[in-house]
């Protein structure tokens, strides 16, 4: 079964474990690349990812953003 993950600030993502999305909360935006590719290449079907820490993973945003999985 795929899942569906959320990257962001503990107070932005923090409430979407509620509905049942697995939240990761990096310690700084530098470790947010290596977190994303991890969750590319497992069983996520969906990333939600905030704006401040997409900005530090645009090149890996970019290397899936024309695949159907992960979205």
């Amino acid at each position: 079964m795929l899942k569906v993950a959320a990257i962001g600030d503990r107070e932005s993502v923090s409430g979407l474990k509620a509905v049942g999305i697995e939240v990761f909360s990096p310690e700084n935006k530098e470790d947010c690349p290596r977190l994303l590719k991890s969750l590319c290449e497992s069983e996520y079907a969906i990333i939600y990812i905030t704006e401040e820490f997409g900005e530090s993973s645009k090149d890996i945003i970019r290397k899936y953003e024309d695949k159907i999985c992960p979205s």
